[in-house]
């Protein structure tokens, strides 16, 4: 997969998880909301495989991949010995080995091993019948810092491949500050996003790709020095006026918003329902649109947590993650 250009980019696919946990330990803690739109680059732990494809032969169409038991999502980590990062790296092993091949791989965060023995193509060269991915640029929004050590949390859940929804297992990330060049509104039916480019300056570094955000450390003055406000502990959630801090173009804008319903004790990343409610943010994207995801959501001068998915029957709702979940996830 490409690493992150300073051309147009793809927003980041809105998702969402979710687990139950104490408030306990956030109750205390002040954090930075920022609500600035970032651009991101994941470089993976091994190669993705997106699809499987047959491959043409002299004597006919084959499978290998298949037939040695690999699926798409599987994530391939070693050829024999060789540490396998990127398509490259897999392609040097097809030309430099031969024969029955070891494959080590990961599905479902278990690992594998199976042997697999490439075909020679009519294009001349040996191939295992898949596609594969090595990493992925996007927008995204970074919810927090931590004024204590610099430490960030954004988008409040995982960055995932397209096409397998597998978590990408993180080798190493990046975030730049990014351009926004505007947004393709949300409609019913067919969810919008924000258009926009990198700008090439790295404001921090990624350490984990979480079904809870990702996290890192931003660099020194990356986000400004915003005021620190406390974590709002989910038991004080109600149903009323919020705001979100959302950048479509502008910069960290504070947008009217409602919290229409809050789901207790829920499994899967739907912590509360947001409305938005102000026209200004309507009328420049419909509501929520993808890009937006890690945008803090704030009630009552505390942090609650940050948008995660849009609804796509109706672009002016969308759920949030509880901020004690993301903390937990980054503790």
């Amino acid at each position: 997969m490409e690493s992150i250009k300073t051309g147009k980019i793809a927003a980041l696919l809105l998702c969402f998880a979710l687990a139950d946990c104490s408030a306990a330990a956030s109750d205390a803690r002040e954090l930075v909301p920022v609500g600035r739109t970032v651009a991101i680059e994941i470089e993976t732990q091994g190669v993705v495989i997106t699809a499987l494809t047959k491959v043409d032969t002299a004597s006919g169409e084959a499978e290998p991949a298949y037939d040695a038991g690999l699926r798409a999502g599987d994530v391939i980590e070693y050829i024999g010995s060789r540490r396998i990062d990127c398509p490259e790296d897999l392609k040097k092993a097809l030309e430099e080995e031969c024969g029955e091949l070891s494959v080590r791989y990961t599905r479902g965060g278990r690992q594998y091993q199976t042997a697999v023995t490439p075909v020679l193509g009519t294009s001349g060269r040996y191939e295992l019948g898949v596609w594969l991915r090595s990493g992925l640029s996007g927008l995204g929004t970074v919810t927090f810092i931590d004024p204590e050590d610099g430490s960030f949390g954004a988008l409040g859940h995982s960055v995932n491949d397209i096409e397998t929804g597998v978590v990408l297992p993180l080798r190493e990330g990046s975030i730049y500050y990014a351009r926004i060049d505007g947004a393709v509104k949300g409609e019913k039916g067919s969810p919008g996003e924000l258009r926009g480019s990198s700008s090439g300056e790295k404001c921090g570094e990624i350490d984990l790709n979480d079904e809870c955000g990702i996290f890192g450390n931003a660099d020194d003055g990356a986000f400004g020095s915003g005021d620190a406000i406390p974590v709002m502990p989910r038991r004080e959630l109600k149903c009323g006026e919020a705001y979100i801090l959302s950048d479509v173009g502008k910069g960290p804008v504070r947008y009217k918003a409602e919290i229409s319903r809050i789901y207790r004790g829920s499994e899967c990343a739907r912590d509360y329902l947001i409305t938005v409610t102000d026209d200004e943010l309507i009328s420049l994207t419909g509501g929520i649109v993808q890009g937006m995801s890690g945008s803090p959501v704030i009630q009552n001068g505390k942090i609650v947590g940050a948008v995660t998915h849009v609804l796509i029957g109706d672009p002016t709702k969308g759920y949030g993650i509880f901020m004690d979940r993301m903390l937990d996830a980054a503790a």
